[in-house]
């Protein structure tokens, strides 16, 4: 537009002329009437007046084939990058196994970290696919269909009744607090958008301000998927024998009280996470209200940090990796005041959890206890309506591949899903049929203490192998990384609650997890700025404290107790050892810490992001505060910056070699 300047003796007064608005345009913007653009031969989007909602419409002959039937899926023609709320207006989307359709908004993640997200969809008649305001979809979605049906009406010459076609409508998702933490990491800070290079055989659709939304073929993504990491739906697989478990799953439930139990196990990086997580999306598109999930694999931990063993009900569809459904809370210590979730896409619930206080299982006995004691509670839940998945460590031979016999043993599964690697080295030795686990050439372990309850000795599951799917091309999202992406969508949160002052006769003592016996007196540096499991023991004669801590100090204690469960997750922002109180800041409620008995370090460290987030709130929410906790506060916080040898601050204990905490160390 021009610029216009008035002459005035006091300032220069800058005037200028109205953008030139067309008739059409203008009637448009009176009229609120969406606007209808065609982006290819089949594919067409409506944008609607004031909103951020876009509608995607795709026309059945650009992607389906004619042989295929009314009530199939087709194969995906969409590929999803970053994060978005998105439902299906007319028939239905299918992501990573869960079928989307019209009665609610699903949030979906497409990250780097992990393959990108395809979409599948199914088509539908305008003449049969009719609104229902009854159907107890959201009410925005109910004005939305209407609007939509309304514009396929006024262009009857495009869309005739007798078109099958799909309509697809997303808008804008704000990732949780955790965003601007990413965008502060050198690695992270790209992980919700798209590649800078792109096949040429993608096509942009639309894009907002978190997502993008482009259109390809199948043909198209198999022959690019050694270069493109993209995570293509394996039909052979879900129509073979590892779908038709799913449905004697389903008929079994109908008609037994008998709990149905998937084991899924493997080598590493075979897709093990990636099964587990299509097999509940599965039953709960099938209508499974919710589904138990076993999570035996403390490295990489679906719902929780690194270090736990925990069994959690899930009853919203997965639809990201696992940093973006992480749990705020343990049990009935649950808290959702700090939890973003929708009511309508609730949160998955820990029903119970063992923190093991490290990425490996560590001693065996305490790994197969916490095995134990939650299959135990997975036999509290409704059998008929509950069906269990379980997901187990890539640790395949030695002693690995004695804690997997183990644990089917503890479970006694009724389907094991075995994933074979192209390379057999790689492979279980041997394939996990009942026979094999009852003959004397399966490990046993045997167990001289008496807390220990054994496995089962009568095993009849069904086994399914199934090929694995890795990619060949490398990434920069290895699992030390993949780690601290679940850290830090779980610690964020903490920034948020109060910290409390623990004293140290509260608790009996802490337990370090591959600690040696020479840390007695600096106990309090390993503590400091270090996330704690906040746990609780069934009978406090197990709990053996060290003797050889000074009086004042805390205690050690010598085992980790063979019956214990973990409350929630904690983190150490201070401890002050004048008064013998421990600055702690969680979420879990305070009528809950008095039953913590002790707390159980996690060895995972802190991702830098986090602890420049707390150089800038650092703060304490108890009132009273002592004169060493004041002069503290004026000092530079323990957590970053220059230290002397003297301070305060997390004590390594292990020798860990990684480039990405090169920096980390000098500072600390």
């Amino acid at each position: 537009p021009k610029v216009k300047r008035k002459k005035s003796l006091q300032s220069a007064e800058v005037v200028m002329d109205p953008p030139k608005i067309d008739a059409a345009q203008q009637e448009r913007l009176e009229t609120n009437e969406p606007k209808l653009t065609a982006m290819d031969t089949n594919c067409y989007k409506l944008e609607i007046a004031n909103s951020e909602v876009s509608v995607l419409l795709f026309l059945e002959s650009n992607v389906a084939s004619s042989a295929a039937t009314e009530d199939s899926i087709k194969d995906p023609i969409g590929v999803l990058f970053g994060c978005c709320q998105l439902s299906c207006l007319i028939g239905s989307v299918k992501i990573l196994e869960f079928v989307i359709r019209r009665n609610k908004w699903r949030p979906v993640y497409s990250t780097e970290n992990v393959s990108w997200l395809t979409v599948g969809i199914q088509f539908a008649n305008l003449s049969t696919d009719k609104l229902d305001e009854t159907d107890g979809t959201d009410e925005s979605l109910t004005q939305l269909t209407k609007t939509v049906f309304d514009v396929l009406a006024r262009n009857s010459k495009l869309f005739p009744s007798s078109q099958r076609l799909c309509a697809i409508a997303c808008k804008p998702l704000k990732p949780a607090g955790y965003g601007e933490a990413f965008r502060k990491h050198h690695i992270f800070r790209y992980i919700f958008a798209p590649p800078k290079v792109q096949p040429s055989c993608l096509q942009l659709i639309t894009e907002s301000t978190s997502y993008s939304f482009y259109l390809s073929s199948i043909q198209s993504l198999r022959s690019i998927s050694n270069e493109f990491r993209v995570h293509l739906p394996d039909d052979e697989l879900w129509s073979g024998r590892l779908g038709e478990a799913v449905t004697e799953c389903l008929d079994t439930n109908r008609h037994s009280r008998e709990q149905q139990r998937f084991v899924v196990c493997g080598p590493r990086n075979s897709g093990k996470s990636s099964v587990a997580r299509c097999l509940i999306n599965r039953l709960l598109s099938e209508g499974v209200a919710s589904v138990a999930y076993l999570d035996c694999d403390p490295g990489q931990t679906e719902f929780t940090p690194p270090g736990f063993v925990s069994l959690t009900l899930v009853q919203s569809p997965l639809l990201g990796p696992p940093f973006t459904h992480q749990v705020f809370g343990f049990g009935e210590t649950a808290c959702s005041e700090y939890d973003n979730a929708d009511s309508s896409n609730p949160r998955p619930s820990i029903l119970a959890a063992c923190c093991l206080g490290g990425c490996s299982p560590g001693s065996p006995r305490d790994y197969l206890s916490a095995v134990a004691s939650l299959a135990t509670a997975a036999a509290d839940l409704d059998p008929a309506t509950v069906p269990l998945v379980a997901n187990t460590m890539g640790w395949t031979n030695g002693l690995g591949l004695l804690l997997l016999c183990e644990t089917i043993r503890l479970l006694s599964p009724s389907y094991v899903v075995q994933i074979e690697s192209e390379s057999p080295n790689r492979n279980l030795p041997s394939l996990l049929t009942p026979g094999y686990l009852l003959s004397e050439s399966a490990p046993r372990f045997r167990a001289c203490q008496s807390d220990y309850p054994g496995g089962n000795a009568q095993v009849g599951h069904l086994l399914i192998c199934v090929p694995g799917r890795l990619r060949s091309q490398p990434t920069r999202y290895g699992a030390p990384q993949q780690r601290e992406l679940s850290v830090l969508a779980t610690v964020l949160p903490l920034s948020n609650c109060p910290v409390y002052r623990v004293p140290f006769d509260a608790f009996v003592g802490v337990y370090i997890s591959g600690g040696n016996s020479r840390i007695n007196d600096s106990l309090d540096r390993v503590l400091n700025a270090s996330l704690v499991g906040l746990c609780t023991a069934d009978e406090d004669a197990d709990l053996q404290a060290s003797s050889g801590a000074p009086q004042r100090q805390l205690r050690r204690l010598n085992r980790l107790p063979s019956r214990h469960s973990c409350l929630g997750v904690g983190l150490v922002r201070c401890v002050d050892s004048n008064n013998r109180q421990v600055c702690l800041q969680t979420w879990t409620p305070s009528e809950h810490l008095a039953r913590v008995r002790f707390l159980l370090h996690n060895i995972p460290d802190l991702p830098l992001p986090f602890l420049d987030k707390l150089q800038s709130s650092d703060r304490l929410a108890e009132e009273g505060e002592s004169a060493a906790a004041s002069q503290q506060q004026q000092q530079p916080p323990p957590y970053v910056g220059e230290m002397p040898d003297c301070g305060i601050g997390s004590l390594r204990l292990r020798a860990e070699r990684r480039p990405l905490k090169h920096h980390h160390l000098q500072r600390r």
